[in-house]
């Protein structure tokens, strides 16, 4: 099971939020490529870089920061927030980016994901984030009607291949995982998995391995390596 590290940037600083809620926002680092460079340095085999003001607003913002940490650092990428063109994935994806995650777009235009998709094979993650097991787009802003594990099956049918979940309830709280959440996501799906959401402890790691065999091989975890409620290496060795 991969740890990934998670850096989340606005404003070019990396920061974090509770719960997507931009009025509730730390900074953590002016330069999120320090950040990055710091999980590379205490084993990190993985980084997940998330575009705030990209979700929110539509666009890539900060992909020169992006960029900048995709020089900085040897090990691999994925970036989520305001892909939502094909060019917005060939910029990333010829800058050496080895992951992309597609959300709105995928739930708005799910065209336009096929086409993506199809173009970059094995390079291309759906992003569903839900509230109460419905989904939540535009940067977390607008709530829909559609159930998680519902789209995650339109996306199979589309020709997805890989889910990275997230709890929102949970996500930046502390407040542990719902696995339940994670196990029903991942039994209706049968699909490979990334998680996240409330990861903060090393027990939560151990847990969430127990679900390696419904196709959940990977974490995120973000608040809770920036306020040292868990250790990176013991994480990682944890889910090894």
């Amino acid at each position: 099971m991969i740890v990934f590290p998670a850096v989340d940037i606005q404003g070019g600083k990396g920061v974090r939020l509770y719960q997507g809620d931009f009025a509730q926002k730390k900074v953590y680092a002016d330069d999120p490529l320090a950040l990055a460079k710091r999980w590379e340095g205490e084993g990190a085999e993985h980084l997940h870089l998330v575009d705030l003001d990209g979700a929110r607003l539509g666009s890539p913002e900060n992909r020169d920061q992006i960029l900048r940490i995709r020089k900085g650092v040897r090990i691999p990428i994925q970036v989520g927030g305001g892909i939502r063109t094909r060019e917005d994935a060939r910029v990333y994806l010829e800058a050496g980016i080895d992951r992309i995650i597609l959300g709105t777009v995928v739930f708005k235009f799910p065209e336009r994901f096929q086409e993506i998709n199809g173009a970059y094979p094995g390079r291309v993650a759906v992003g569903i984030d839900a509230a109460g097991g419905k989904v939540k787009v535009e940067g977390w802003q607008e709530l829909t009607e559609v159930y998680a594990w519902d789209l995650a099956q339109k996306v199979k049918g589309w020709g997805g291949s890989l889910i990275i979940f997230t709890d929102i309830n949970r996500d930046g709280t502390l407040g542990g995982p719902d696995l339940q959440t994670y196990k029903k996501f991942a039994e209706n799906i049968n699909m490979k998995v990334i998680v996240a959401g409330g990861i903060s402890k090393v027990e939560h790691v151990q847990r969430i391995k127990g679900l390696e065999n419904l196709g959940i091989f990977g974490l995120i975890i973000g608040k809770a390596l920036y306020e040292k409620t868990i250790d990176l290496k013991e994480a990682i060795q944890a889910a090894k």
